[in-house]
């Protein structure tokens, strides 16, 4: 990192034998080809949370949305860079292990913020939540999170 800026990420699946990696303003890529969020709207795909996450349920559900619990934080967010996924929220989070992560969703072209929908601070450890998304639901969230 330099200063608080992630500048390259890689996350492996091992149980699809899929390497993820992404360079930042280099796009994002899995097992070579090139990766990119969905266009769909809240009402079309699913957003992903964790046991940890499960209190977002009810305002997604009640703004439109499909929720499915997924575990793994890493797996949740290349559900979203690949468009499998609309979107995920964490309570807090340890933005050691999803900084990678908000990389390589940025750079499929999806978008990733704190709970309130203000830049990701990834220099403050685990003192917050995040939301990451394929941009188009975003707002949608950040509404949810307040809720």
């Amino acid at each position: 990192m330099a200063g608080s800026e992630v500048l390259i990420a890689t996350i492996y699946d091992p149980f699809a034998d899929r390497l993820y990696h992404a360079a930042r303003h280099g796009g994002a890529f899995c097992n070579g080809s090139r990766i990119h969020v969905s266009n769909q709207a809240l009402s079309e795909g699913y957003v992903v949370l964790g046991d940890d996450s499960r209190l977002f349920s009810g305002p997604i559900r009640q703004a439109g949305g499909r929720v499915g619990l997924v575990p793994g934080s890493g797996y949740k967010a290349m559900m979203i860079a690949r468009g499998k996924a609309v979107g995920t929220m964490r309570k807090a989070a340890d933005l050691y292990d999803t900084a990678p992560a908000a990389l390589i969703v940025a750079e499929a072209s999806g978008r990733v913020t704190a709970l309130d929908g203000s830049q990701l601070a990834l220099g403050r450890g685990s003192d917050g939540g995040l939301i990451m998304s394929n941009g188009i639901v975003h707002q949608a969230l950040v509404h949810a999170a307040g809720t």
